[in-house]
C-alpha cells in the first residue's frame, strides 16, 4: 500500500498516464497530476481529455505552459514540421522525457511530494530511448542529487499496451476518454504510433 505516499504523476491525457494515476490512487497514494505544454500539436486535446479524465477521477490537476519550447523541437510532434509523419522515429523529440521529468521533480519539491510517477510502458523498438528502463535507472541517480527525498516511479513499464488497457478496465480508469494521438488535437489521426498501438492493443482485448 502507498497510504503515506504523496506523488505527481505526468499526465498526458493519454491512456498510459491515466492508467499509472489510477493505479497509484488505488494504491493508496495521493496523487497530484501535472500536464506539460511544450509546444506540441496534440496540446489542446491532450489537454482537454486531462481535465475531463482528472474530473472523472476527482484528482486535481495543475497544467503548465512551455509552449515556447517548441522552437527547439523536430519532427512532425510540432506544427512547424512540413508535413505528418508515418513512422515512429518522426515523433521522437530528443530529451523530451528528460525535460518533463525535470519539470516534474520541481513541481513534487513545490508541493512536498516524495515521488514522481511517469506512464512509461515496455519499449517497443530502439526509436524511444528515453522510455527504457536504463533511462530511468539514470534519472533516478541524477535525481537523488538533488531532490534525494522524491522517488521515480514507473509502475507499468512492464505492460505492453494491451495489458495497459486491460489494466484500465479493471481499475475503472476511462481510457477511452483519453486522447491518444501524437499528430492531430481533435482525434485519432490513425498513423501515428501512439494511434496504431491503441488500436493494435483495442483489438488484442477483443474490442
Amino acid at each position: 500500500m502507498l497510504k503515506a505516499m504523496r506523488v505527481v504523476v505526468l499526465f498526458s491525457g493519454g491512456v498510459d498516464s491515466a492508467v499509472t494515476a489510477g493505479l497509484l490512487a488505488r494504491e493508496g497514494a495521493e496523487v497530484h497530476l501535472l500536464f506539460v505544454n511544450y509546444g506540441q500539436r496534440a496540446a489542446p486535446g491532450e489537454e482537454r481529455c486531462a481535465h475531463v479524465l482528472a474530473d472523472y477521477m476527482a484528482l486535481p490537476l495543475t497544467c503548465v505552459d512551455v509552449a515556447g519550447l517548441a522552437c527547439l523541437g523536430q519532427g512532425s510532434l510540432f506544427a512547424s514540421h512540413p508535413g505528418p509523419g508515418d513512422g515512429p522515429g518522426e515523433t521522437y523529440f530528443p530529451h523530451r522525457n528528460l525535460l518533463l521529468l525535470t519539470i516534474g521533480a520541481q513541481f513534487a519539491r513545490r508541493l512536498d511530494c516524495n515521488a514522481l510517477a511517469v506512464g512509461f510502458i515496455k519499449p517497443q523498438g530502439s526509436y524511444y530511448p528515453d522510455t527504457t528502463p536504463e533511462f530511468l535507472r539514470r534519472v533516478r541517480h541524477v535525481l537523488t542529487l538533488e531532490s534525494a527525498s522524491i522517488q521515480l516511479l514507473a509502475p507499468l513499464i512492464e505492460y505492453d499496451k494491451t495489458a495497459v488497457v486491460r489494466l484500465a478496465e479493471y481499475l475503472g480508469v476511462p481510457w477511452r476518454l483519453a486522447h491518444s494521438c501524437d499528430l492531430s488535437a481533435t482525434g485519432r489521426c490513425g498513423k501515428c504510433p501512439s494511434c496504431l498501438d491503441l488500436e493494435y492493443a483495442i483489438r488484442g482485448v477483443g474490442e
